[in-house]
């Protein structure tokens, strides 16, 4: 009959004690500990791979250094700017559709993004509304 002993260790990212069984190579104490290990092990990865890489922000055009992968915003402050106008755009829309429910209006989205692709028009300001996704528009 085998028992399991338990010891006390400290997770090596935020330092917390926790228990592990004798023998484990646990070295962490939550799975949010190890995913955040591993983002930073990924973003530090990414900047030695690509030092300093100029961009310029998608929401005031300053240039800037990217830090992590998929970086699109210079500072925090505009990342939440860009967030607060793409939901104006998005309450806007809504409105303008009548209040539909979310599905009438995925459907519509997908339905003129089809459409648009086709014809193959697109601006800069509607891919900004769309997070950049590809965003297409024609004037009516």
């Amino acid at each position: 009959m085998a028992y399991f002993v338990k010891t006390s260790h400290f997770c090596e990212s935020c330092g917390n004690e926790f228990e592990k069984q004798k023998g484990s190579r646990q070295k962490y104490c939550t799975p949010r500990c190890v995913r955040d290990v591993r983002n930073k092990q990924q973003n530090d990865m990414y900047a030695a791979k690509n030092p300093n890489l100029q961009l310029k922000c998608a929401y005031c055009t300053n240039s800037f250094i990217q830090a992590r992968k998929g970086q699109k915003y210079c500072t925090p402050e505009c990342f939440d700017k860009a967030k607060k106008v793409r939901e104006k755009a998005y309450r806007e829309k809504r409105k303008s559709l009548g209040n539909p429910t979310t599905e009438k209006m995925h459907y519509n989205d997908q339905l003129a993004k089809d459409v648009l692709k086709k014809i193959g028009k697109r601006t800069p300001a509607i891919e900004r509304m769309y997070g950049g996704s590809g965003g297409y528009h024609v004037n009516v």
